[in-house]
């Protein structure tokens, strides 16, 4: 009997693991573990989920005979199964299961016939085993006469035979994230009811023109990363000849040469959908595109390739382009008559293209315009009438675009659209208070997630206060409560003042004659005052005023003009006369001094009669003569 999910199911839950602990999986000899245990099903309406995991080859059908036979979806994850034998599934309590998956588990094999029984199934998933080869499915069109698709993903399979996929009602073959290396001609030569075929994330190293062949109805074809595949495919020039009712081509990301063969696209009539990103292309191919510029192109993705312009006359020819992909494509260029001819655009996506001048585009000619991406444009700024004309817009992507100010006018256009403002370095300020107001009244939701100034850093716009984005002025340094200086000098005096938005700053005279306007110079928006050659009469009361639509602040000063120290011309006269005088009489007095000690000689005293010595100074040198 299957778990149902019920008031009890909490303590269930707990005795189950508990229960679960103690039971070991023998051999096919031994005991084994109570298949209750193994699956658990979950009732949502019309469908009944059926999860088995923790089964082994011995204990799998065991299981699968105790689920409710109203199981619609069976699912079989994380369990040691090796094989999917023949008629494996082929109970009649899983008639009405219309949805399978198995896997991750480890199936090494699947025979033919294991699904053989199971006649309501539409949609089998093998996904995450590491079998090396897929199931023949000749006799799957009598005996699973309702499948729809067929997934066979995360496997070893290296090799497509020819004889896997002749067979079975299925539309959709999924057979990506395998290792598959080679498609041999004719694999699906019998498989004419494939629509939609899938073998993205493989390793393919080569197609030829029989890869395909057989598949009448495909539609789609996805051969996606396989970054091997194209060193090779010259070898076929003409690879998809005849998928003539294909309407949408996945290459992307399978070559890293820098160009495809100008017939890749030939024998497709119906193509609309091409995807050629990511393969190195260094221009525009127009080339390649020619064999269906008559298809009416719908879908055209070049990202991640190196084309630096496109001009009119290339693109002209697919005007019928509703989606155009361009991301991260090198592109300095786009004529702006390339956007006129695009009326029928409804999603582009230019974003991630660091030198190209959006601006110059014309996008507003653009009226059909649902979806614009131009993240990664480091715009810096972007114009109030950058969105006009563009009212049909649905989404707009302006993330990490170096955005610091947007105005509410720029946005008008695009109000009912969801517009991405992430990733720019928003500066909340009071400019920015109009846009807060605006997005609270509309009620918009709009990710504006404050870099500066730094107290609000982190913070998101539309939860700031009035107050907190405009800042009233203040005075961060003035002159003195005194300002002294003498007549016929300069002064300056700083009022350095901080505000958002910036305060206007102004001098007033509250107590003595104006400022002369022929003496008074206005530095650093008015935040110096220099007043040249002062008077007597500029002294007085004055005031530093910084205001702006917040509020104000002044610092008041007085300035005190002091009279200079001047003297009479006759006392500068006599000042000058005296100092010369004293002047002279100390060279005088110097020279007498020099002249006395080198020229005049002493002659000291000594008695004649006597025997002592005597000394001389000659010329400044004492001599000693001893009398006789």
């Amino acid at each position: 009997m299957a778990t149902k999910s019920s008031g009890r199911g909490l303590h269930l839950q707990v005795l189950l693991f508990m229960v679960s602990s103690y039971f070991v999986i023998l051999d096919g000899a031994g005991k084994h573990q109570d298949p209750e245990l193994f699956c658990k099903t979950i009732r949502e309406g019309s469908i009944v989920v059926t999860k088995c995991t923790d089964l082994t080859d011995d204990t799998l059908y065991t299981a699968l005979r105790q689920i409710s036979s109203d199981t619609t979806n069976l699912t079989i994850v994380d369990s040691a199964l090796s094989r999917l034998s023949t008629s494996g599934f082929n109970l009649t309590n899983l008639a009405s299961v219309a949805w399978i998956m198995i896997g991750p588990c480890e199936v090494a094999a699947i025979d033919d016939d294991a699904f053989l029984g199971l006649r309501n199934l539409m949609y089998i998933f093998i996904n995450g085993n590491p079998f090396y080869y897929a199931p023949h499915t000749t006799k799957w069109t009598e005996q699973l006469p309702m499948l729809k698709e067929f997934h066979i993903t995360g496997s070893n399979m290296k090799i497509l035979e020819d004889t896997y996929f002749n067979g079975g009602t299925y539309e959709v073959l999924d057979l990506s994230w395998n290792h598959i290396e080679f498609i041999k001609d004719e694999t699906f030569s019998k498989s004419e009811l494939i629509k939609h075929l899938d073998l993205s994330n493989n390793w393919l190293m080569t197609i030829s023109e029989g890869s395909f062949y057989g598949l009448k109805n495909l539609k789609s074809l996805d051969i996606s990363n396989n970054m091997q595949m194209f060193d090779a495919i010259y070898g076929s020039e003409k690879p998809f000849r005849f998928l003539a009712k294909l309407e949408s081509l996945n290459v992307a990301n399978t070559s890293r040469i820098g160009r495809l063969p100008d017939t890749i696209l030939y024998g497709m009539p119906q193509l609309k959908y091409i995807n050629f990103s990511n393969l190195n292309i260094h221009e525009f191919p127009a080339e390649e595109l020619r064999l269906v510029a008559d298809n009416d192109l719908v879908f055209l993705d070049l990202s991640f390739n190196n084309i630096e312009q496109i001009t009119s006359e290339k693109l002209k020819p697919f005007s019928s382009l509703r989606e155009l992909y361009l991301r991260d494509s090198h592109v300095r260029l786009i004529e702006k008559a390339v956007v006129s001819d695009l009326q029928r655009l409804t999603r582009l996506d230019l974003s991630d293209n660091l030198y190209l001048d959006i601006k110059l585009l014309g996008l507003s000619s653009l009226k059909k315009l649902e979806y614009l991406s131009i993240r990664g444009l480091f715009l810096g700024s972007i114009a109030d009438s950058f969105f006009e004309g563009l009212d049909g817009l649905k989404e707009v992507d302006l993330s990490n675009n170096n955005l610091t100010q947007i105005t509410p006018e720029c946005l008008y256009p695009v109000s009912s659209a969801e517009v991405i403002l992430s990733d720019n370095p928003w500066n909340c300020n009071c400019f920015m208070l109009p846009l807060k107001v605006w997005i609270l009244t509309h009620k918009l939701d709009y990710n504006i997630t404050c870099s500066s100034p730094q107290d609000v850093r982190g913070q998101q716009l539309q939860n700031l206060t009035n107050k907190t984005l405009c800042r009233v002025p203040y005075i961060k340094d003035c002159c003195h409560v005194s300002v002294e200086a003498y007549d016929g000098n300069d002064v300056t005096v700083k009022c350095v003042t901080w505000g958002d938005p910036q305060p206007n700053v102004t001098w007033q005279v509250l107590n003595g004659n104006p400022f002369p306007s022929n003496r008074t110079i206005m530095r650093d928006y008015n935040q110096t005052l220099v007043l040249k050659d002062l008077g007597m009469d500029n002294s007085g009361n004055f005031s530093c005023v910084a205001a702006n639509e917040i509020g104000a602040a002044t610092k008041y000063f007085e300035l005190i003009v002091l009279q200079s120290a001047v003297l009479e011309y006759a006392e500068i006269i006599a000042i000058a006369c005296v100092g010369s005088i004293v002047l002279f009489a100390l060279v005088w007095l110097g020279c007498f001094l020099i002249f006395k000690q080198k020229y005049f000689v002493y002659k000291p005293y000594v008695d004649d009669d006597s025997n002592e010595e005597r000394d001389y100074l000659v010329r400044g040198i004492q001599v000693r003569v001893q009398a006789d």
